[in-house]
């Protein structure tokens, strides 16, 4: 009986073998880069996730204070606030390096009678590169909020690139916040956010 003496050969030739390690090649790096930008991607959103619910914390907690505050006052970002709020307070509209300052609905004694503290929040980016939202609250009436301010969130790696605060000082007092900035440090991650929020007094 003959056999087929080719059959004892088979395989895969020199040519094959190069030509499926470059497929195998090109799918690889495909799918690298497209794990790494799922990576990033994620990374992106979770930073931003965290950015917009600290930043949400801060702008609920100042508009539950401000809501049952009064007497809405905007100072700049270099002035120190107090002893006691401007009469009338003082509007500013859609500027920069502005403080907000109001008077709380807390009282404090004051002699033979009490007074309201005032409370003033500002937003600052540090050397550090970490942005902070700060707030100050005088804790005896007639005190200079000054070097009083301590932050009341940290933003971690993200830059505040625009505040912008509008402050009526009427009767029934309004206020608005738009806060501008880049989530993320490494230039792929970074992602722009804008939060922005309406507050009003609410008053008898």
């Amino acid at each position: 009986m003959i056999q087929d003496s080719r059959n004892k050969n088979k395989g895969f030739t020199l040519v094959e073998m190069i030509v499926s390690l470059a497929l195998f090649s090109v799918v690889a790096t495909v799918s690298l880069g497209a794990l790494i930008k799922i990576v990033s991607a994620n990374k992106k959103a979770q930073t931003l996730h965290a950015t917009i619910t600290n930043l949400n914390f801060a702008l609920e907690t100042m508009s539950r204070e401000m809501r049952v505050g009064t007497k809405y006052d905007c100072y700049d970002f270099n002035d120190p606030v107090g002893p006691t709020l401007r009469n009338p307070p003082y509007s500013c509209s859609l500027v920069n390096n502005q403080q907000i300052a109001f008077e709380s609905s807390l009282e404090l004694p004051y002699g033979a009678t009490t007074c309201h503290p005032i409370i003033a929040y500002r937003f600052v980016n540090r050397d550090s590169g970490i942005a902070t939202i700060e707030k100050a609250e005088q804790q005896s009436c007639g005190e200079v909020l000054d070097d009083q301010f301590v932050p009341l969130v940290s933003l971690g790696d993200v830059t505040i690139t625009d505040v912008l605060l509008s402050v009526t000082a009427e009767d029934y007092p309004l206020a608005f916040i738009k806060i501008s900035g880049t989530a993320g440090q490494r230039e792929r991650e970074k992602t722009d956010f804008t939060v922005q929020t309406a507050i009003s007094a609410r008053l008898p």
